[in-house]
């Protein structure tokens, strides 16, 4: 019964983050995520019937232990403003990814149990084992992301106009508990499992200061980005020159968009885009400019609007071109007569 609530607890959570928390990341949604097939892996276990079920049900209650501690390690870097390198993320990840294979072969090979045993008690379904090599690299990286942690919130508190003390504080003290109650777990032999309760209060707590500063942070607040798309248009196009979409700021003033085809060569005539915007951006592609390029401002509607044209990258990479289109007409002269507008 109280693995089936730690269970019931994180699927609240996890609605939780997909109805409401819109800024949540990605290491967070997997924290979350990992931590209900988990809790849910420990009530299967507690009530399976065979040892066969009770493996894969085992298996399922690695998912915390391999990847929960990395997790709450990426999100006490992020509430500490602390980069890692893109490079480096991979490698961790590739380690946790290799342990948990190991833990899929549970049951037929012994890299990670070598013998394991299943049995029926008062408290339901349990499994005893005798460990694999691989199960004391596992061991280690616990204890090496508990040292990380606590070694990147130090680090941290040099910078408390910039960091929280009070979020590492509950983050350092989420990580500790996780560890300390597995060690326990395994020096005194208890009946009931220990890491269901703990995980989960532990995703309650690293769930606070990263959701607090999740709404607080300027680059991250989606509220923030909506309002500045509201008035601002996008145009995206491929690095080929073929049209990726636009916002509806965009199509507003630019409505022959709507027609547009997605990856497909831009029209060759007629529309305001072939009127204001295309000259401009064939001689910025053409050119092979690697700098925005601010345009000159044009009226449309009564509305004087600034372009600028710059590249689109992801991680260095050159993905396309975007055309941000700025309404700057409170900024403006405006000229009816003329349909020109200049600085103020």
């Amino acid at each position: 019964m109280y693995y089936f609530i730690c269970f019931i607890i994180s699927l609240l959570i996890l609605l939780w983050a997909v109805a409401i928390n819109e800024n949540m990341k990605i290491n967070q949604i997997l924290l979350i995520v990992i931590t209900a097939i988990g809790d849910g892996g420990y009530y299967a276990l507690v009530s399976s019937n065979g040892l066969e079920n009770a493996i894969l049900a085992n298996k399922l209650t690695y998912l915390i232990g391999i990847f929960s501690p990395m997790l709450i390690f990426f999100s006490i870097c992020e509430v500490c403003k602390f980069k890692i390198r893109h490079w480096l993320v991979v490698i961790l990840y590739t380690i946790q990814m290799f342990l948990y294979l190991s833990v899929c072969s549970i049951g037929k090979y012994d890299f990670f149990y070598q013998t394991v045993e299943f049995h029926k008690g008062s408290t339901g379904a349990y499994l005893t084992k005798t460990y694999g090599p691989v199960h004391s690299i596992y061991i280690v990286t616990l204890f090496l992301y508990l040292v990380a942690c606590i070694g990147v919130s130090a680090y941290s508190f040099r910078k408390k106009n910039k960091v929280s003390s009070q979020d590492v504080d509950i983050l350092i003290l989420a990580s500790i508990l996780i560890v300390g109650a597995y060690m326990l777990e395994r020096l005194i032999h208890l009946n009931v499992e220990l890491m269901p309760f703990v995980f989960t209060l532990g995703l309650i707590a690293i769930l606070i200061p990263v959701t607090k500063i999740s709404l607080y942070s300027i680059e991250e607040n989606q509220e923030l980005i909506h309002t500045k798309m509201k008035g601002t248009g996008y145009i995206f196009f491929s690095k080929n020159l073929r049209y990726m979409g636009c916002n509806d700021y965009a199509e507003l003033f630019f409505p022959e968009l709507k027609e547009w085809e997605l990856e497909k060569k831009i029209p060759g005539s007629g529309g305001r885009f072939n009127t204001f915007l295309r000259q401009s951006f064939m001689k910025y592609v053409k050119e092979n400019q690697t700098e925005p390029l601010d345009g000159k401002p044009f009226v449309i509607k009564d509305r004087c609007f600034h372009f600028v044209i710059r590249r689109l990258h992801s991680r260095r990479r050159h993905l396309g071109y975007i055309i941000e289109l700025i309404d700057v007409t409170d900024f403006t002269d405006y000229s009816l007569q003329t349909g020109t507008c200049s600085e103020k």
